[in-house]
């Protein structure tokens, strides 16, 4: 078939589409009285979209209980027309290109609709992070302080470990404070560092302390550490689920170990040194309870507060959760997450006094810490919103917030992705498929003037889309 034969098609099938449906076949058989083959295939494309219509696959999905507004209501849907081809994604070379990156909104139009996502910018847990080695570095100073002073406790190798833990800590604090950027997995494996540190030097001083008060038979002074190091444990606990952002997963994943770990020492210096942890099985003055059992109070005790912590995770997470779905970036307020990706997440937002729903993606500052990146990436939001194709996706604002998350507002699409659309629908039959691919070849044509290279086109990137009853001309 010729271009001029498509192109014929093209035109007949825009025209078609203005009619009412009972009016279209005496129309196409004025329009082309001695070729039945073009009446033929431009009356199968207007069969294809009529079942589209039917099988209700544009239509605007709901939002957190509810359809966007658009000045009140969206258009009712025997009132959209097809959009047709529709390119996105910026594909320059940047490292932006894809699925989830540069301009597009795949996730803006998809059906599935996620919550919001405790977001968590580098920024934030960094901040909060060069915070907590802080506070162990004077709970560590101050325990050292009591041991030699109050106690008097010598033990160089102790005193050697303690001072390498601050050392370490300290120069935690100062990577934390530098402009070094850290990615935010960086991070969380740093906290848990920090974390395993620490505990480490519970542990060990735990360990030493009870054994050598053992072997010179000061039963008091061996109990009184292993509370102290129940006490520091509870701290420890408390903190790492409280303090720093995260899941409530994960804050139970690692404070549950944690409180077996004064537990785990203890029954480890029993089965090694059964001689000196004898008093273990003894009574007490006023008693013939085992000593052993005293300390399931600790036990209980440190149990209910790994629990607390975790709860308290997800107390805290449910509140950032709700912080986020009342969160406004300027003028546009977010109504829900539909969709995350490499460099950030993508909701859908309502401009406050317009109303008009968008799709908003929020860029992690980690994901441009490249100061090349970020003027390039700029440039080229620029350059994108200057396009006014009707089938390149529109840019609508560009901004930073004051936390230095990036976000760019892009027009909400509703619709399907050529990809989604042939998952459901089957193969697209080859006059459908040259329809479309010619409305995103001319997207393109655009781009390719104003500068722009799109380096991943593919079915995933290139969507069907409704705007009003009468259709994008290509």
């Amino acid at each position: 078939m010729t271009p001029e034969r498509w192109r014929r098609i093209d035109d007949l099938f825009e025209a078609a589409l203005r009619l009412e449906p009972s009016a279209r076949a005496s129309w196409l058989r004025e329009a082309c009285p001695d070729d039945d083959a073009l009446r033929a295939e431009v009356g199968r494309l207007l069969d294809q979209n009529d079942a589209a219509d039917r099988d209700g696959f544009l239509t605007p999905p709901e939002i957190l209980g509810r359809t966007p507004e658009r000045t009140g209501s969206w258009p009712p849907h025997e009132d959209l027309g097809p959009r047709g081809g529709h390119a996105t994604g910026d594909g320059v070379d940047d490292g932006f290109a894809g699925d989830a990156g540069g301009f597009s909104p795949k996730a803006a139009i998809a059906e599935g609709v996620g919550r919001f996502p405790i977001f968590e910018t580098p920024s934030v847990v960094r901040a909060r992070l060069r915070e907590l080695p802080m506070i162990y570095i004077l709970i560590l100073g101050m325990a050292l302080f009591w041991t030699h002073t109050v106690m008097g406790y010598q033990d160089p190798t102790l005193d050697a470990l303690n001072a390498l833990v601050i050392l370490t800590l300290v120069s935690t604090v100062v990577l934390l404070s530098s402009r070094w950027p850290i990615p935010l997995a960086w991070l969380k494996a740093l906290e848990l560092g920090v974390i395993g540190v620490v505990a480490s030097l519970i542990t060990i001083t735990q360990y030493r302390q009870m054994l050598a008060y053992s072997a010179r038979d000061d039963v008091m002074m061996a109990q009184l550490t292993m509370k102290n190091a129940v006490l520091l444990t509870s701290v420890l606990v408390l903190t790492y689920g409280l303090y720093v952002p995260k899941s409530w997963h994960r804050a139970a994943l690692v404070a549950g170990p944690l409180a077996l770990l004064p537990f785990a020492t203890l029954l480890v210096l029993f089965l090694r040194h059964r001689e000196a942890m004898e008093w273990l099985g003894e009574g007490w003055k006023w008693s013939k309870m085992a000593r052993l059992a005293l300390f399931s109070f600790d036990a209980m005790l440190l149990f209910i507060v790994a629990a607390g912590s975790a709860y308290g995770a997800r107390t805290i997470s449910l509140l950032r959760r709700q912080v986020a779905e009342a969160r406004q970036l300027g003028q546009y307020r977010l109504l829900g997450r539909i969709g995350s990706g490499g460099m950030g997440e993508v909701y859908l937002a309502e401009h406050q006094l317009l109303k008009r729903p968008c799709a908003l993606k929020l860029i992690r500052p980690g994901a441009v810490a490249d100061p090349n990146a970020l003027e390039r990436f700029e440039r080229e939001v620029q350059i994108t919103a200057t396009l006014s194709h009707p089938n390149t996706v529109e840019v609508f604002d560009y901004g930073r917030t004051e936390d230095g998350t990036y976000y760019y507002v892009m027009e909400y699409l509703p619709g399907l992705s050529l990809a989604d659309l042939v998952e459901r629908h089957g193969p697209l039959p080859p006059a459908r498929a040259v329809y479309l691919l010619r409305q995103v070849c001319l997207a393109l044509r655009e781009a390719h003037a104003a500068g722009l290279i799109h380096r991943d086109i593919k079915p995933s990137n290139i969507f069907a889309a409704r705007r009003g009853r009468q259709p994008h001309r290509p």
